[in-house]
């Protein structure tokens, strides 16, 4: 198991070392400080983006080595197609170049049940923070925004992603565990070696 600073602290360690890194990233650098410009409903950048950056730093590699895209999630009480779509516009807009992947994680329980049937519990979000303890692994399951300070959400806590751990969801079921294995989990482990499957 490969421990990156930050590995087996206590979460209020942890948080400073998380700013640092992120900071080293370009990207999340222009999205931390532009998007609460924006006038957006609540929201997190969130996902693989984190991680992976934190990971890249530990290993002394580019902050954005190996990242696809960056996810936003956000909350809206309007569920409707069209008001996805142009908040979608309106930050793509603002970030043209960036492969951005956004979502308003109200309007999950619409798609949700058709893309995953019975085995999936997160159809039915009640506020913004919820989807966090429902992604399909450990190590993504966090956002982050900047308001003065920097806001976690992490429900798992950080020491999986310090300690490179690419651990399953055990709340999300076993009937969806071998797709997102196959597709994201050892992606990653091909991408960074480094990590260790749990």
């Amino acid at each position: 198991m490969r421990l990156l600073p930050g590995a087996n602290k206590p979460l209020a360690d942890q948080i400073p070392i998380l700013r640092e890194h992120l900071h080293m990233n370009p990207i999340l650098l222009e999205l931390l400080y532009g998007l609460p410009e924006m006038g957006l409903p609540p929201y997190y950048v969130a996902g693989g983006a984190i991680f992976q950056t934190v990971w890249n730093v530990g290993l002394g590699r580019r902050a954005d080595e190996g990242i696809v895209d960056y996810d936003i999630v956000y909350w809206d009480e309007d569920t409707s197609y069209e008001a996805e779509d142009a908040l979608i516009n309106k930050i793509s807009t603002a970030y043209p170049g960036l492969t951005l992947d956004i979502k308003n994680s109200n309007r999950v329980k619409l798609w949700a049940p058709q893309l995953f049937g019975s085995d999936v519990s997160q159809s039915t979000y009640t506020n913004l923070e919820e989807p966090f303890s429902r992604y399909p692994f450990t190590c993504n399951c966090i956002g982050v925004r900047l308001e003065d300070e920097l806001v976690v959400c992490a429900p798992y806590g950080l020491n999986d992603i310090f300690s490179m751990i690419i651990r399953y969801n055990i709340i999300r079921g076993e009937k969806s565990q071998q797709w997102f294995m196959k597709h994201k989990g050892r992606k990653w482990k091909r991408k960074w070696p480094e990590a260790t499957i749990i």
